[in-house]
């Protein structure tokens, strides 16, 4: 494993094992809407364990528990909402789910995909549509590891949870965003999204990542289109395409990315407030007056002076801000700054506040 002055690094092998451990005792099958019962679990409990599948199978009843995700994704397939099945009384909620999966049943007779773990009484983790295409995590990894590990890229980032997992790797030269005798340093490298229940589709994103605090910018990567079909086509080869792209891109593009993050040292913004909100507005981050937007502005103007904020701490108070937010709300912020720092502003659009609010509410949470 390559060795980057001051950036803490995980082995790709290390991955591998937190990986396998958080995918042990995972397999799949195939089940028609018609094979399965909504029963009535605790009626006090959070919604998931309110209630539970049961599926006929082999002559018998197999009892499935819900995940989060899996119950969202039932309440979409039955066309029951998911807030009214929250806050009905279990027993209206129940029925409401048997007679629209009844329905959807007659007009869908296709078999449904039932990700599940554990056994004995296993977790029903996504319910998807039989033409969702399985590429999974491991699988996922073992590409990455045999392309990425050549390359000579080192893992600095992982997250792996139930519906996610995200790997962030850097590689090649140090790029220094300060001066010679006062050294900044950086690294290109590449983000990998993707979900094994069906919450996000694969991404591969172009990043590059300041050692001092961890801030990270990124792009969606040229290549990115290929994975657009990702719920419909897919292969590893299409997979091994896309992520060799993506790391001659970064090797070709990081130093110009560097340089324009260092050149924003020179850029002094004498309104920093507007300028955030018309970030806010032009890359629908939701409203500049909610809590991620308080606390960017806040962030910001810490380091205001007679000549206003330079341009590089605006981009730092975003990423810093978005070190605290979700996977969803990180990725968001970090990819508006990765085009912010590329091609500015345009004049911002109108807002529409009540969106705004909405996308905030989304983006905010921690």
């Amino acid at each position: 494993m390559a060795r980057r002055a001051g950036v803490r690094a995980m082995p790709l092998s290390a991955v591998g094992e937190v990986l396998r451990t958080q995918r042990a005792d995972t397999r799949d099958i195939y089940a028609p809407l018609s094979s399965l019962r909504i029963d009535i679990g605790d009626p006090l409990q959070a919604p998931e364990k309110r209630f539970r599948l049961v599926r006929r199978a082999n002559g018998g009843d197999q009892v499935l528990r819900l995940l989060p995700t899996a119950l969202s994704q039932l309440c979409a397939t039955s066309g029951v909402p998911l807030q009214f099945v929250e806050r009905a009384p279990a027993p209206l909620a129940a029925k409401a789910l048997r007679c629209f999966l009844e329905m959807a049943d007659e007009t869908n007779e296709k078999p449904f995909l039932l990700r599940l773990k554990g056994v004995g009484f296993p977790k029903v983790r996504a319910i998807l549509p039989q033409s969702y295409v399985r590429l999974d995590d491991l699988e996922v990894f073992a590409e990455v590891s045999s392309i990425a590990g050549e390359a000579g890229a080192t893992v600095t980032n992982l997250h792996a949870e139930e519906d996610f997992f995200t790997l962030r790797l850097i590689q090649g030269e140090a790029l220094n965003l300060g001066t010679p005798t006062k050294p900044d340093l950086a690294y290109a490298g590449i983000d990998i999204i993707t979900s094994e229940t069906g919450c996000h589709p694969l991404e591969v994103r172009c990043v590059l990542v300041r050692v001092v605090c961890q801030n990270g910018l990124t792009h969606v990567s040229s290549a990115q289109e290929a994975l657009r079909t990702r719920y419909t086509r897919m292969d590893r080869d299409t997979f091994r395409s896309v992520l060799c792209s993506t790391l001659e891109e970064v090797v070709r593009d990081g130093k110009g990315m560097a340089s324009r993050l260092a050149e924003s040292r020179t850029k002094s913004i004498e309104d920093p407030v507007q300028e955030i909100e018309r970030i806010f507005y032009h890359f629908r981050l939701g409203s500049p007056r909610g809590r991620v937007g308080r606390w960017v502005t806040a962030d910001a103007m810490e380091r205001l002076s007679l000549w206003g904020v330079q341009r590089f701490d605006i981009v730092q108070a975003f990423t810093r801000i978005a070190q605290s937010l979700d996977h969803s709300g990180r990725r968001r912020l970090e990819d508006a700054m990765g085009l912010y720092l590329i091609h500015g502003l345009r004049k911002p659009p109108k807002s529409d506040r009540g969106a705004d609010a909405r996308e905030d509410a989304r983006a905010s949470a921690a």
